[in-house]
């Protein structure tokens, strides 16, 4: 019965990842590059090397916030 409730348990865990991700794009649109940058360096950080596209995806994002922040040099 445990071991039941703990595979459902871990089916239902959020993404944090993904919630990192998110919360990044939500901080940009609201013009708060500072927190943007922590959120989507956090999801860049736990995103598989080998999910070339959704890394890809967070690091365009990663490099806008850096932008954003006035380092260009960071950002290439």
């Amino acid at each position: 019965m445990v071991n039941r409730y703990l595979i459902v348990m871990m089916m239902n865990k959020p993404d944090t990842s993904a919630m990192a991700f998110q919360k990044g794009r939500r901080a940009l649109s609201s013009h708060d590059p500072v927190v943007a940058l922590r959120s989507l360096r956090d999801a860049v950080d736990s995103c598989s090397a080998t999910n070339r596209a959704e890394l890809s995806r967070r690091l365009y994002w990663l490099a806008i916030a850096l932008r954003r922040l006035g380092k260009d040099g960071l950002a290439i």
